[in-house]
């Protein structure tokens, strides 16, 4: 069968899950049942439940989906890690170095130092090189950090290293 299908199906199973205190144990047991049938990358089921979390915050029944699917802290704090370290932090990211609306003058580059792993795409509108950058950390990937934090899935010491900007950044910025 395709693999396709199977990310499918999760994704069903994910948007029927019972809001809590209703017992979520058959939607789980659908969700193990689905992986093993179509031999699915356990990284990517538990990056597809982060997100269904993220969009129902208010649903502990993920909670408990994530400690019957036994999903280890390091696997959950790699992944909500990569979700931020795509995302950016506005006043951080461009070091001050464009102008207003991204604008760069044509010929100059601007100075970004290239270690972060932010994306950042160059286009040309009116003769005028236009930076369009990352999108900004939404406020519920930060509302699931703090439930996963909460319900003892995550720890801070371990998400830190993966925030923006990172304390040299702040330190830098605030003495300028």
């Amino acid at each position: 069968r395709e693999e396709t299908e199977g990310y499918s199906k999760i994704l069903v199973v994910l948007h029927t899950f019972p809001v809590s205190p209703l017992d979520a144990s058959s939607e789980i047991s659908q969700l193990r049942q689905v992986i093993g049938q179509f031999d699915l990358d356990p990284n990517r089921v538990l990056d597809l439940i982060l997100e269904a979390f993220e969009k129902q915050a208010w649903n502990m029944n993920f909670v408990c989906a994530l400690r019957d699917l036994k999903y280890k802290q390091e696997y959950i704090t790699q992944i909500l890690g990569f979700r931020f370290q795509n995302c950016r932090v506005l006043g951080y990211d461009n070091g001050g170095k464009e102008g207003e609306n991204g604008e760069e003058e044509e010929g100059k580059e601007s100075s970004k130092d290239n270690d972060t792993m932010d994306v950042v795409k160059k286009a040309h509108v009116a003769n005028k090189r236009v930076t369009i950058p990352p999108r900004c950390t939404p406020a519920s990937l930060f509302g699931l950090a703090a439930t996963l934090i909460c319900n003892e899935l995550l720890t801070i010491e371990a998400l830190v290293p993966y925030l923006k900007p990172s304390e040299a950044e702040i330190g830098k910025k605030s003495m300028v």
